[in-house]
């Protein structure tokens, strides 16, 4: 099993690729000019842009975080459980920045 530093970075590796920012931009984009959640009600363009841009940005980082938490643990097999548990992981760690944030 390799240690969690290098794991992270074998996880993290791909995240500057051209579709895992495309994914990041059109998500911060559609949110400010949808203004989910209350948002578009609540707060002016320029801030909800920036809350936006911050939500995306955290759970981008966080969600890589966790499936790189659940790899180190569970190995690199590419089992459905592993997703879930992946998915789980990244949840909990999303979540109280999100809350945090907004």
């Amino acid at each position: 099993m390799k240690g969690l530093p290098q794991t992270l970075r074998h996880t993290y590796r791909t995240m500057f690729s051209r579709p895992v920012l495309f994914i990041w931009a059109a998500s911060w984009l559609v949110a400010a000019v949808a203004g989910p959640f209350g948002t578009y009600e609540t707060m002016p363009s320029l801030p909800r842009t920036i809350y936006w841009i911050a939500i995306s940005s955290a759970s981008i980082l966080f969600g890589y975080l966790g499936f790189g938490i659940t790899i180190w643990l569970a190995g690199e097999e590419n089992h459905p459980r592993q997703a879930w548990v992946g998915a789980l992981v990244s949840s909990a760690l999303v979540g109280p920045v999100v809350w945090a944030v907004t």
